[in-house]
């Protein structure tokens, strides 16, 4: 299960983080490099061990061009709803700012049912974290730091909720770290914690941690800092400049999407023998720069992004966790499993 969260720190320096807990050992991320904004997509079917049925939706973790940065979390699958990433790349392709991204939210819950979930926003002035309950939504404001695991605060628990087990223990701890938390070490320091024994925030449990990421704005330039796989093992963290507004360019674009950690992002190379198919170049409609998502136009994606029934629990970090029993194993390679 995903835990997100904000901190400010400084008058132009401001983070947003987030670890991605999957149903999947491994897991390739998709990204989405535009002038305007960048998001790590969302999954929208949770297809279980084979990634070539990975259909993907919306955003998990993004910034804009404006210095907005956002992410969620889940709290509730149900059949029927919209996902609940699809509102990430909402708040962060309509506002240009937090209060602008959080109407923009409300307003398209408003439209139709939404999947439960938290998302986290913060820009140069303000911050809050929004709760989504199928058409209903909570917008929280606090004053400082705040982290979200995979519970409502403000709208309060459910016994249907997906994680009945770890999401309270791990918001408790995390928010313990983030109060007292000065420093991008200290955000480095939370995300790798297992302050609930042999798990935590960094997860060893049903659902393992597969990415770790921490956003960050600071004097007018966004910067990502991401692992893959658990931060607690050593992996090794890369920091790149997101390229957004007047850095961007094909080949700026191509440059970040060929450094992401991610088999996705890569340049596919053809057979031996066969001819080089062509790829897209960076901007054009439809073409995603470095090899990473081809991506249908907004409207298209607004339409197909119904969720349908959801499979079993080892197929989705986010399907009921009701007892704290060891995970059982799960085979090392490229695989599946769920999303925040």
């Amino acid at each position: 299960m995903c835990t997100t969260g904000f901190l400010r720190l400084g008058p132009d320096d401001y983070l947003l983080f987030k670890n991605k807990d999957f149903g999947r050992a491994v897991f390739d991320d998709r990204i989405v490099s535009e002038r305007e904004v960048f998001g790590v997509e969302g999954i929208a079917n949770w297809a279980g061990a084979d990634p070539a049925l990975d259909r993907f939706s919306g955003f998990s973790i993004g910034a804009n061009s404006s210095g907005l940065l956002a992410c969620d979390s889940n709290v509730r699958t149900l059949d029927g709803h919209a996902n609940y990433d699809d509102l990430v790349e909402t708040a962060l392709r309509e506002g240009a700012d937090v209060a602008e991204g959080a109407a923009a939210v409300q307003a398209a819950a408003a439209a139709r049912p939404y999947l439960w979930g938290n998302l986290v926003l913060i820009d140069g002035r303000s911050q809050a974290a929004v709760e989504v309950r199928g058409t209903r939504t909570a917008v929280l404001r606090p004053d400082g730091p705040a982290a979200r695991t995979n519970h409502h605060t403000e709208m309060g628990l459910h016994p249907g909720n997906d994680d009945t087990v770890t999401t309270e223990d791990r918001l408790a701890s995390a928010q313990r770290r983030l109060d007292r938390a000065g420093s991008l070490e200290d955000v480095f320091e939370l995300l790798r914690s297992h302050d609930q024994g042999g798990t935590g925030v960094c997860s060893h449990g049903l659902y393992t941690t597969v990415y770790s990421y921490v956003l960050r704005r600071r004097a007018g330039v966004t910067e990502l800092m991401v692992s893959r796989g658990r931060p607690c093992g050593g992996s090794p963290r890369l920091e790149l400049e997101v390229p957004l507004g007047g850095g961007w360019s094909p080949e700026a674009a191509d440059a970040f999407l060929s450094a992401y950690p991610s088999e996705r992002t890569r340049p596919r190379r053809p057979r031996r023998g066969s001819r080089p198919e062509r790829r897209p170049a960076a901007g054009e409609r439809g073409a995603q720069p470095g090899g990473g998502s081809m991506r249908p136009d907004a409207s298209s994606r607004r339409k197909s992004s119904m969720v349908p029934a959801m499979p079993s629990s080892m197929e989705r970090c986010g399907r009921p966790i009701t007892s704290s029993r060891p995970a059982p194993s799960i085979t090392e390679g490229r695989g599946k499993g769920s999303v925040s």
